[in-house]
């Protein structure tokens, strides 16, 4: 749900410098990918910073030469997530369209990914923001424009972006519960668009048009590094 790129990670680059700044990126990288592993989960929701160490093995203080909080770690959590449906989402050519492929994008990952659905479930329901900072702000953006110029009708932008984005944070649930047949992520999008005010046959076209593909190697998480299949 984006109409720019995302911004970097907030959290502590590695250092320059040979082998010591290789070995910082190894060990965010491992801090990484032990909370993605734990928030892919069912319970995932009540991971804490001491779970993150005890799947690592790591000392505390080296936790928080990479994070300053929990806050912090499910925030670069939701960057890694989102950033590369972000990417990809950021090419549609007008505000319903990319409220639609965002839908869509983000549905069927979850259907092909669970883990990664559950650890977007999770980050959504424990973090600061749904979906992350930057796919917030993108998506009010987003919403914003299409108000702003008629092409949605819908006279509250808060209440455009509780329909879309806890519509699409459910939906993603309902997918990991293994409660989603095999046209939901149309379904919900067409229930979503209509809400937002488009037209029925607009609609339609936007629900037969194809996807964009998703862009390899922009995530540390998930589906070994992300893929190009929508």
């Amino acid at each position: 749900m984006t109409t720019q790129p995302a911004s970097p990670p907030p959290a502590h680059p590695p250092e320059s410098g040979g082998g010591r700044a290789r070995k910082r990126a190894e060990t965010r990288l491992r801090l990484i990918r032990a909370a993605f592993e734990l928030l892919g989960r069912p319970e995932g929701r009540h991971t804490q910073i001491e779970d993150v160490i005890r799947h690592t093995g790591v000392a505390r203080g080296t936790f928080y030469n990479y994070f300053d909080s929990r806050d912090d770690l499910l925030d670069v959590m939701a960057y890694e997530l989102n950033h590369g449906m972000d990417a990809a989402v950021a090419r549609a050519p007008d505000p319903a369209t990319r409220t639609c492929w965002a839908l869509r994008l983000y549905i069927r990952k979850a259907q092909r990914d669970p883990q990664w659905g559950w650890a977007m479930v999770n980050v959504g329901a424990a973090g600061q923001q749904v979906f992350g900072h930057d796919s917030f702000r993108n998506a009010t953006e987003t919403l914003q424009d299409g108000i702003a110029s008629g092409l949605l009708r819908i006279a509250s932008l808060q209440a455009a972006l509780d329909l879309v984005t806890g519509t699409g944070l459910q939906a993603i649930h309902s997918v990991c519960r293994g409660q989603a047949g095999p046209t939901y992520a149309e379904d919900v999008t067409q229930a979503v668009l209509l809400g937002l005010g488009l037209h029925r046959s607009r609609v339609r076209r936007l629900l037969d048009s194809p996807l964009p593909s998703l862009p390899i190697g922009t995530n540390l998480v998930g589906e070994n590094g992300g893929d190009r299949s929508p």
